[in-house]
């Protein structure tokens, strides 16, 4: 096989210890930081 294939999602959280699983943000907390980031970004270009 010469192409790699990609992982669509990996499962870290289980692996992890529960005081670091509270200490790490979620999935939905980090995409809506993202969002705001971009449309901040967004609404800067004119």
């Amino acid at each position: 096989m010469n192409k790699p294939i990609g992982i669509s999602e990996y499962e870290l959280t289980r692996a992890l210890p529960e005081e670091l699983k509270s200490a790490l943000p979620t999935i939905e907390e980090i995409e809506a930081e993202l969002s705001a980031d971009l449309q901040e970004e967004n609404e800067g270009e004119v």
